[in-house]
């Protein structure tokens, strides 16, 4: 997430004369507001997918596929798993 301490952007803000140098400041504050928004929401969404996923497909089956001595990325099982 993005984080950012507007207290002291502000109190540095005060110091610029030129009109355009802080409204382009203050765009660039809003984009990152915006932009934090969206991280947080794709985290929430992220989040509930991984919940979803673990419902439907177990990572010990995925372990018992993989065979690392051989190097094969995966491989065929000697039973059926359930879903």
């Amino acid at each position: 997430m993005v984080q950012f301490n507007s207290l002291t952007i502000q109190g540095g803000v005060r110091r610029i004369k030129n009109k355009s140098v802080i409204d382009s400041i203050q765009d660039y504050i809003d984009k990152l507001m915006v932009l934090s928004q969206f991280l947080s929401l794709e985290d929430a969404q992220f989040s509930e997918y991984r919940k979803a996923m673990n419902k439907v497909f177990s990572g010990f089956v995925l372990n018992d596929m993989l065979d690392i001595q051989t190097g094969m990325a995966a491989t065929h099982l000697n039973y059926n798993p359930e879903l």
